[in-house]
């Protein structure tokens, strides 16, 4: 049986506990175990910029099949993004200290961003104002709001090195819960990005949302921060 490399397994590891959250299992199958054709249909999937049929049979396929993992994760290599000596603000929580991150990042980071660019896979999203106050809110803060806000301005470097590790349709939400048995839109999916990042000499698994409309508009809106244990 066939071993994973030191930085395939780290890989591994990290998309494998980003799933596990959700309740997604993940094993390892070296090459010469793997099927053929197996990966064909979800290679496909795990790509922006879709238009009509193509996109509408994407969330088709994304809701039925209760979402769309990338293929040859194992194989697929993390750039760890170093952000060196970050500021954490000692009073993350704040409405002052929140208010000044919030217009950083608006002057900063606001406006159209492109992934790829030149190449195949090139794809451009959008930081929407709206999307600053969501990234921003408490409610997606997590273990650490003061790395939180310092990460903030650096989310486009941070998405430009990331991976786009699963794709689901828009659930729609019953009792304040998404519900992946109903489907929100049909014009919407979901992608999940991860990316790894070195900040004040520790590394963290990043997770960035973004959701893609059946026009091409791109955006991202939230992300969160987990401390990764070497």
């Amino acid at each position: 049986m066939g071993q994973m490399t030191r930085p395939q397994q780290f890989t591994f590891n990290v998309v494998r506990n980003c799933l596990a959250k959700a309740g997604i299992p993940v094993i390892y199958i070296p090459d010469e175990e793997i099927p053929e054709n197996l990966f064909d249909l979800d290679a496909e999937f795990l790509r922006f910029n879709l238009s009509g049929h193509e996109f509408e049979d994407t969330v088709t396929n994304a809701f039925n099949r209760k979402g769309l993992v990338a293929s040859g994760l194992s194989k697929m290599k993390v750039k760890v993004v170093d952000l060196g000596i970050l500021n954490i603000p000692g009073n993350p929580n704040e409405k002052t200290t929140i208010d000044l991150y919030r217009e950083n990042a608006r002057s900063l980071i606001g406006g159209i961003h492109t992934v790829n660019a030149g190449r195949p896979n090139e794809f451009s999203y959008m930081i929407f104002n709206s999307g600053i106050d969501e990234i921003i809110s408490s409610k997606n803060a997590g273990e650490n709001p003061g790395l939180h806000l310092a990460v903030l301005e650096h989310l486009p470097k941070i998405i430009a090195d990331s991976i786009d590790i699963e794709t689901h349709a828009d659930y729609a939400k019953k009792n304040g819960v998404r519900d992946s048995s109903m489907l929100a839109s049909v014009n919407t999916l979901i992608h999940r990005m991860q990316g790894v990042i070195k900040a004040n000499g520790e590394y963290y698994r990043i997770s960035t949302t973004m959701s893609e409309k059946n026009d091409s508009q791109i955006k991202a809106y939230t992300y969160c921060i987990h401390k990764i244990k070497l």
